[in-house]
């Protein structure tokens, strides 16, 4: 997850080295929340692997913390929160972008490219939420419901793609 993270902070940053003030704050405020979005990462990670495939050390002590829907459902809202901070700042710095399209020099398939980036990680806090939402309410924790809410994000990072490359297409780009 961080290597991805990484990818897409580093993506932005090759395609448009902004370096003005909302492009610092952003990235600091992205940078923190990476920093303590690794903490529940690796929670949730020891509790998946520990209880459901039954290995590591002490997986009575890891499912009796999260016995509790309580515990489930807040464990899963701290995960979404992370993941909705961290895409929140990837689209906020795609849609700084935008906004600075004239000062960038962007042509159109430029500027095509920038509006599918920030809806693709909006997309992410769109199902980050979704997740939140089911965790809040309870909705299917005994089965993991607001984990498997983050498998939406392949079908409906596919519908942006595609959406983004026929306008691209209909703009002669590649």
């Amino acid at each position: 997850m961080l290597v991805l993270i990484w990818a897409a902070h580093n993506g932005f940053f090759r395609r448009y080295g902004l370096q003005d003030t909302r492009t610092v704050v952003l990235n600091s405020v992205l940078l923190f929340v990476v920093l303590f979005y690794v903490y529940p990462l690796k929670f949730l990670f020891t509790v998946f692997v520990n209880q459901f495939l039954g290995v590591g050390a002490e997986p009575e002590m890891h499912a009796a913390m999260i016995q509790g829907g309580g515990e489930l459902a807040s464990l899963m809202m701290i995960y979404g929160l992370g993941f909705v901070a961290v895409f929140a700042c990837l689209a906020l710095l795609y849609a700084h972008a935008w906004g600075r399209r004239d000062a960038l020099d962007l042509d159109a398939v430029e500027r095509v490219d920038v509006r599918i980036w920030c809806r693709h990680y909006l997309i992410f806090v769109a199902v980050g939420l979704l997740s939140i939402g089911l965790a809040a309410a309870h909705v299917g924790l005994r089965f993991g419901l607001p984990g498997f809410a983050y498998v939406l994000l392949g079908p409906l990072c596919w519908w942006n793609g595609e959406v983004g490359a026929r306008r691209r297409r209909a703009l002669g780009g590649r």
